[in-house]
């Protein structure tokens, strides 16, 4: 024989399930979003990354070629043996 006690125990049981299972899907949601932030954060930083990487080849190749022999030879005289001074 069931008795209102035992049917109210079996309706709190499962009000319990519903529970735990929406905190559960809701607990989901926030893991995919999280997942969603964290790839496009992820490719940003990928991007950002190349750009820097790119800057600083441009940066690397224009100091090089500021600081090869021919420019800084081109740019400073040296006085030839045997010339003279004038004064």
């Amino acid at each position: 024989m069931k008795t209102e006690f035992t049917i109210r125990r079996r309706r709190d049981r499962g009000v319990a399930v519903v529970v735990v299972l929406a905190i559960i899907s809701i607990v989901l949601v926030f893991v995919a979003a999280n997942l969603r932030s964290l790839h496009r954060l992820g490719q940003e930083m990928r991007m950002i990354e190349k750009k820097q990487v790119h800057r600083l080849d441009l940066q690397a190749a224009g100091q090089a070629i500021s600081n090869s022999p021919t420019n800084v030879a081109a740019s400073v005289s040296t006085p030839v043996s045997g010339a003279t001074n004038p004064k």
